[in-house]
């Protein structure tokens, strides 16, 4: 693959793709290693008549977070801080998510189950379409319409429940 290319994809996606798996890994480390690791792999694999950069680049990066927790043992920890509602800290937050609306928003979708958290990180901060979330999640794009809305329903009591 063109370095050029490659080069691009890095300077446009990296940020997106860096978030997405600290929202996975709940580790800034361990999301930078993977989020390198990714494009490594776009190096050495990806063609050039690719349709869907942005969708491979997520696939690739869901795939090797979950390899990396399974290999380290840390998806047991990190459903333990899921189910005491653990959110970023401070100055992690301020990194990641620079808006104050977008950070609690982000907390929110914390405490969200993996699916639902997922997909609604791929909508409101990637702006990916349902059908490239989808193609991501190894889903029908109807099964990611359902769950997205099922999703944003759930956000929506977590949010009240926030503001009371």
């Amino acid at each position: 693959m063109d370095g050029r290319l490659i080069a691009e994809l890095h300077d446009k996606y990296r940020e997106e793709i860096l978030l997405y798996v600290y929202s996975l890994c709940h580790s800034m480390e361990a999301a930078e290693d993977i989020t390198q690791e990714v494009f490594v792999k776009a190096i050495l694999s990806l063609s050039e008549d690719h349709k869907n950069f942005r969708a491979w680049l997520y696939t690739v990066a869901r795939n090797l977070t979950y390899n990396h927790s399974r290999k380290n043992k840390n998806r047991a920890k990190a459903v333990e801080e899921l189910k005491h509602g653990s959110a970023f800290e401070a100055d992690i937050s301020e990194k990641v998510v620079m808006k104050d609306q977008y950070r609690e928003l982000y907390e929110a979708i914390g405490k969200l189950n993996e699916k639902y958290r997922e997909i609604l990180i791929m909508q409101y901060f990637s702006n990916m379409q349902l059908n490239e979330v989808a193609r991501v999640l190894g889903i029908t794009h109807g099964n990611a319409r359902i769950l997205a809305y099922r999703a944003r329903s759930k956000l929506k009591e977590i949010m009240e429940e926030i503001q009371k």
